[in-house]
């Protein structure tokens, strides 16, 4: 997936990892990371193919690691609703959250 890279705090700096894939449900991010299968890791993906650095290129999510390959790991998107850090208070934006979801996927 070019243009799309996903960012992710590991101790260090936070750097760059490309998206070679990317649906509604989840995305395979190449890295040397290899989380243990159900860890939840926050990210923000972001367009690195657009000039205009404004906040509709970049959004934060919360994905599940669900399998490893050779040059990375696949990754489930968690459901805004089963978010873990926000204590059953985003139900409400569920249906927000997903268009916002799909209209970043659309335009990467």
């Amino acid at each position: 997936m070019p243009g799309l890279v996903a960012f992710y705090w590991d101790g260090g700096s936070p750097a760059p990892h490309p998206v070679r894939e990317i649906s509604l449900t989840g995305m395979y991010v190449l890295t040397e990371e290899r989380w243990y299968v159900g860890t939840v890791v926050s990210m923000r993906l972001q367009q690195t193919d657009t000039a205009d650095k404004d906040a509709n290129h970049s959004i934060a999510v919360h994905a599940r690691a669900i399998r490893w390959g050779d040059d990375g790991v696949g990754m489930a998107f968690l459901p805004p609703g089963q978010n873990p850090y926000q204590n059953g208070h985003g139900a409400q934006n569920s249906e927000r959250d997903a268009k916002s979801m799909k209209k970043f996927i659309n335009e990467a």
